[in-house]
């Protein structure tokens, strides 16, 4: 229970000290436990950073097609916008043409029946022929309206969808090629809930609220102009409540994003203690931390619930805001119509029919203001999930595995040279694990580094693929400088077996086909050929479904040794002229132990083979021992030559006897 210091900050703060477990629990499962002081190590708190993406930025990965369907799209959305409101105008005009008498002022009761008839059929056949003409112009907006929504959304949700799949394969792409460093500092709880949260809030800021924000801002700007034709002063009236509808929605677009932001950060710092609890339960389970766990991520549920509840609150309140100064702008045109009816007003002449298309569609077009605030909100979301996102997206690491550039030798003999190699991890800087280390390593040499627990062995491997680049000194393949050479073409020339051998939910097969080099071809002979090596081939055969068979996740349908032996073969499958062992055997039981011990001699075989041991026994056959102390080597020679020199070797093979009696 020592071993766990949970550290959860109390403030609002935007520093996520999470699951301060003494390095986090992934560390135990990437080898990387033996370089570890937990007396010493502190894990940095992770920072998330928020902000929100440039608008026209967003755009940046839209391809030509994307672009002609924004532009189809946003047209339909601003064809709906202007039509809309001449719906209003032609049902004013219906309103007058029902009130045409066509009398000429004469009283029809005077005339004689005859020419009452006659009249009123006049008048009958003017009023259906305008109506008829009128109902025909608003068949043809109607179709307008239907196709220009047709068109809006079906453009609008097709670009949606595109980007959302260009993003997360950019996300997903940016991720896997960003350096351990990287992943010293940063989540994986926050980073994989992106892809589906921040990737989705982009995705919906792109789609039809887009082109609800066009309608919005679209049939103001059309009902304006037809009141301003048909009754300028009514209109300007009307308009008064304007700047209080303007700043209704500006609250409430500018509380939508500010809350959101701080919102998404508790949301993230849940998903992180989340995917770190599940991704570690039994862990959890042996220490009984579930009190803990849980009341940690309900305390960033709720500090994200509370930053909600203030956001649902600042937009009720900027619309009820709204629907206040909207419902006096009714009482305050209605009294000025009357006026303007009764010639009082500033415009003259102005028909029943102007009077009601002025105030339904200027009422109309200050209500479509009001809509504004609902594509403003989302486009405010999108931009701050897509600062997340493309931040993400653009950063390039120190150590760029998809990087070209770099040496490429037409072969590798692998020979190592460690030259006063200093090195200290970026999240610990203040620790030195390496102090002026130097070793040489010829081709085809077994070279085994032992220590003790945090002396730096694993750190070693580490810096041999790269991982990590050192903090002063150098590290030699072949006579080059791992840092000048093609990163690829030197991880290619590497295989690595861990002590928590790490195998994907696939078949057998597949499994060690994903040790291969890019491009390779790979046939059943060769699996079979390396699987026999590896002293793994017999217990698949001995499987219903043989190579074929799923190993379940994380390799859960296996043991711990036909595991390792798996990953064993997966990494002899590129024929390595490097290969490195780290801790291989330490997690097995004596019987697994023998006969991956049996695999492991048979993979080194004319390779050039880096072992870190903590069972002694499994190394004494090295053709060279190094016994690593407080970051340098302090000796170095075959097991026989330490043991007579009853050093610093002698007393571990000495504890360790002891222990295992």
């Amino acid at each position: 229970m020592d071993n766990i210091e949970l550290d959860i900050h109390k403030d609002d703060s935007e520093d996520i000290g999470i699951l301060n477990t003494k390095k986090h629990f992934s560390a135990l499962q990437d080898g990387e436990k033996d370089d570890i002081n937990f007396d010493t190590v502190k894990t940095p708190d992770i920072k998330i950073e928020s902000g929100s993406e440039n608008f026209f930025k967003m755009f940046r990965f839209f391809e030509t097609i994307d672009q002609i369907l924004l532009f189809w799209g946003l047209v339909g959305s601003l064809l709906v916008g202007i039509l809309d409101p001449l719906v209003v105008l032609i049902l004013g005009n219906v309103f007058d043409a029902f009130n045409v008498t066509g009398s000429g002022g004469v009283d029809v009761n005077t005339l004689p029946l005859t020419e009452q008839y006659a009249m009123n059929r006049r008048i009958f056949d003017s009023v259906s022929s305008s109506v008829n003409t009128l109902v025909l112009r608003l068949l043809f907006i109607s179709l307008g309206c239907a196709v220009g929504r047709l068109i809006s959304r079906f453009c609008l949700f097709t670009v949606s969808e595109r980007q959302g799949i260009k993003l997360r394969k950019l996300y997903m792409s940016s991720l896997i090629h960003q350096d351990a460093a990287f992943y010293d500092f940063h989540d994986f709880g926050s980073l994989t809930s992106s892809i589906a949260t921040d990737v989705q809030l982009i995705q919906e800021g792109f789609s039809y609220k887009l082109g609800l924000l066009i309608e919005a801002f679209a049939i103001p700007i059309t009902g304006f102009v037809i009141g301003f034709i048909e009754c300028w002063d009514l209109t300007l009236v009307i308009l008064s409540s304007l700047p209080f509808v303007v700043l209704s929605t500006s609250f409430i677009g500018f509380s939508a994003k500010k809350t959101t932001e701080k919102s998404q950060v508790y949301d993230t710092k849940a998903s992180s203690i989340a995917e770190s609890t599940l991704g570690n339960i039994r862990t959890v389970q042996a220490f009984g931390q579930y009190h803990n766990f849980c009341e940690n991520y309900k305390e960033n549920i709720f500090k994200g619930l509370n930053w909600c509840i203030l956001r649902g609150n600042c937009i009720g309140l900027g619309m009820g805001f709204f629907m206040f100064v909207n419902l006096c702008t009714f009482a305050l045109g209605l009294f000025y119509g009357t006026l303007v009816i009764s010639g009082r007003g500033g415009s003259h002449n102005v028909t029943t029919g102007q009077i009601f298309t002025v105030f339904t569609v200027v009422i109309k077009a200050t209500m479509s203001l009001s809509s504004i605030s609902t594509p403003i909100s989302a486009i405010s979301i999108a931009r701050v999930s897509a600062f997340k996102i493309f931040k993400m997206i653009d950063r390039k690491p120190d150590i760029d595995a998809n990087n070209v550039n770099g040496f490429t030798p037409t072969q590798c003999d692998g020979t190592i040279k460690f030259e006063d190699v200093k090195f200290s991890y970026p999240s610990r800087k203040e620790v030195d694990v390496l102090k002026g280390f130097e070793l040489e390593i010829n081709k085809g040499e077994i070279v085994a580094i032992v220590g003790a627990s945090g002396c730096g062995k694993s750190t070693l491997i580490q810096l041999i693929q790269r991982n990590y680049d050192v903090t002063k000194g150098s590290i030699k393949v072949d006579g080059q400088d791992v840092r000048e050479l093609n990163l690829k073409w030197l991880r290619e020339q590497i295989g690595i077996v861990k002590q928590e051998p790490i195998l994907f939910e696939l078949s057998i097969k597949e499994n060690i086909i994903l040790g291969a080099k890019e491009g390779d071809e790979i046939n059943e002979e060769e699996i079979v050929e390396v699987c026999k090596r590896a002293n793994c081939h017999d217990f698949i055969s001995g499987m219903p479904d043989g190579y074929d068979t799923l190993v379940g996740e994380r390799g859960s349908q296996l043991s711990g040794g036909q595991k390792q032996r798996i990953a064993i073969a997966r990494a002899l499958i590129r024929n390595p002229k490097v290969l490195l062992l780290d801790e291989a055997t330490s997690a097995l039981d004596a019987e697994s132990e023998s006969v991956v011990q049996n695999a492991l001699e048979n993979a080194a075989k004319g390779r050039t083979t880096i072992v870190v041991a903590h069972k002694l026994s499994t190394i004494k056959n090295a053709d060279k021992i190094c016994v690593l102390q407080d970051g340098q080597i302090v000796e170095c020679g075959k097991h026989d030559e330490l043991m007579t020199l009853k050093g610093v070797y002698y007393n571990l093979v000495r504890k360790q006897v002891i222990n295992e009696i």
